[in-house]
């Protein structure tokens, strides 16, 4: 039972009804119609905002989001949700992942977001303006190096990040680019949703210090090798790459990542058989290998 007296009218969201406890909205390929509720501040455990592929969702995000503080991850894709991003968005100080992906937004990042320093950023296919000049980016309008620190922007170079001071940066300070995607050096995750590129893992990979996680889903059209480059990446906790084109051996370099965790290649076209190297590896906990009938060993 609901006490209207107590809490008010319910949440109720693509005609769902929801409870004031509830701690994860997550809608997929839906025909529902609606928009986002302005009551919905009153889901005050709210941590998890995930919509994808609801084009009946329109309307804007009301300001009164920004109240939920103690949301991580807010995401809207392929939804016809307009407006801007509200200045209130600022307050998330929890906040881990903005995704905005083929959406109508359009305006600025709010300034307050470079105060965040575990957010991670996904734009794409959108108005969003990135830029304040030639040289700025509402992200990084402060000059330390540390306000962007695990952010990435789809598409966009932040020279702050990268330590250029040019529109042209030296090849050193080039950014890391994969399947049409730009991704600042500080990236911490890559998870690439409804990318349709086609592309290889980049050999600069080791250049992202601080990447801890590498999920290629079933929409990416990966191939090539995996490069032994990888290994470099010593924060590296989570592999996995499912139903791609990717060929050639498993790189014994993955030994050095002391720090995986999972490890899963599924349909695949890796071959050979798996390095002894693994077995260094104690942190292991996951390590799956399926349909993939021309790997070896154990």
């Amino acid at each position: 039972q609901i006490c209207y007296t107590c809490d008010g009218p319910p949440v109720i969201f693509l005609g769902t009804q929801y409870s004031f406890s509830e701690i994860t909205i997550s809608v997929e390929n839906t025909d529902d119609v609606g928009t986002i509720p302005t009551n919905i501040y009153l889901l005050t455990n709210l941590s998890h905002f995930h919509i994808n592929n609801v084009h009946g969702l329109s309307g804007t995000i009301p300001s009164e989001f920004g109240l939920l503080t103690l949301v991580t991850h807010f995401e809207l894709t392929r939804t016809s949700v307009s407006g801007t991003i509200p200045s209130e968005f600022g307050g998330f100080s929890n906040l881990i992942r903005l995704n905005l992906i083929n959406v109508l937004i359009g305006g600025e990042i709010p300034s307050g977001l470079a105060l965040i320093p575990t957010l991670s950023i996904r734009l794409q296919n959108n108005s969003i303006s990135m830029a304040q000049n030639e040289y700025s980016d509402p992200i990084c309008n402060r000059i330390d190096s540390n306000t962007c620190s695990g952010t990435w922007i789809s598409n966009q170079i932040c020279p702050k990040c990268d330590g250029s001071i040019s529109p042209s940066p030296s090849p050193t300070n080039l950014p890391f680019t994969f399947l049409g995607e730009t991704y600042l050096f500080s990236v911490t995750e890559i998870d690439p949703l409804n990318n349709y590129n086609p592309g290889t893992i980049p050999t600069n990979i080791y250049q992202l210090t601080r990447l801890t996680y590498f999920k290629m889903s079933y929409e990416n059209f990966l191939y090539g090798t995996i490069p032994s480059e990888v290994g470099l990446v010593s924060t590296l906790g989570v592999f996995q790459i499912y139903s791609s084109s990717v060929s050639g051996t498993m790189p014994s370099e993955f030994g050095r990542c002391s720090s995986l965790f999972v490890f899963e290649l599924l349909t695949n076209s890796i071959s050979g058989t798996i390095p002894v190297e693994f077995g260094v590896l104690t942190n292991i906990q996951y390590f799956t290998f399926i349909v993939m009938p021309t790997l070896s060993g154990t």
